[in-house]
């Protein structure tokens, strides 16, 4: 049964989202993944910071001095 007072995403923001996650994860870093993605590493931050408040607010790497995982 779906969960009612969950708003659904527009299916870009969701496509965004999930492009800008899996590169987080497959470089374990949000500098590299924004220079994959060639945006600022700010906006890469900004993006994940949205989609853990939209999952629920826990967060979805470790960040870490030098990288994340």
């Amino acid at each position: 049964m779906p969960n009612s007072h969950r708003k659904a995403l527009p299916p870009d923001l969701a496509t965004v989202w999930l492009r800008v996650f899996l590169e987080v994860a497959r470089h374990e870093s949000f500098t590299v993944a924004a220079r994959t993605l060639g945006w600022t590493q700010s906006a890469v931050s900004r993006q994940i910071a949205a989609l853990e408040g939209a999952l629920g607010g826990s967060p979805l790497f470790d960040r870490l001095p030098r990288g994340c995982g």
